[in-house]
């Protein structure tokens, strides 16, 4: 009974993921999910906004299995509903880090989430709540975004900024979580950020 439960949790997960090639000129989207387990601890989504503009979501939930995706479906559901309120994105985060310690504090759970949104004249606000910084790739190379702020679940009065880009036709932005960079092999090297932004930029 456990086996038909856990698969059906994992097709219920599977479903709350938006479209894995998603464009909206000139945006070009494309993620790739794969959880380590049955379930995965990731949150991830896309929302059109109704003006026309794209919300960009990706977090990482405290530990694994059944208890983590509780957390992302939480997650989930709370942007899809805030962003229908249109409010200023960091006026969104800092409102659904109030609900969201509502729910979790008293457990001690958190997770850490970027959020992007853009618009069509290529510009990309982010705010980011904890997660590991994205990566902008140019033909130059690969540059941290560093900005960042308490992950969501830890205080109620959490405060976040945003850092604003203005994207150029062949640079693009990276988000990604630790179960890339924390992967390791079986000598027990990590993957770590150097290989992941030499490969991202076209290095071997």
């Amino acid at each position: 009974q456990l086996d038909l439960d856990l698969d059906r949790a994992r097709r219920i997960q599977a479903e709350l993921l938006p479209a894995s090639h998603v464009q909206l000129n000139p945006w070009e989207l494309f993620y790739e999910y794969i959880p380590a387990g049955a379930l995965g601890n990731d949150y991830c989504d896309i929302i059109r906004a109704t003006n026309g503009d794209l919300f960009l979501f990706l977090g990482d939930a405290m530990g694994r299995g059944i208890a983590a995706s509780m957390i992302v479906a939480r997650l989930h559901a709370l942007f899809r509903t805030l962003v229908g309120l249109d409010l200023p994105i960091v006026e969104m985060l800092e409102r659904a880090n109030r609900i969201f310690c509502e729910c979790v504090l008293a457990s001690g759970y958190y997770a850490t989430i970027i959020c992007g949104r853009a618009n069509s004249s290529g510009i990309l606000k982010l705010v980011n709540a904890g997660h590991l910084p994205p990566l902008l790739l140019s033909s130059g190379g690969a540059d941290k975004v560093l900005t960042t702020g308490l992950p969501f679940g830890l205080f109620y009065s959490s405060k976040y900024e945003v850092y604003q880009l203005h994207l150029k036709p062949d640079e693009t932005v990276l988000f990604y979580t630790d179960g890339i960079t924390k992967a390791r092999d079986a000598s027990d090297t990590e993957y770590g950020y150097e290989r992941l932004a030499n490969i991202a930029t076209g290095g071997k």
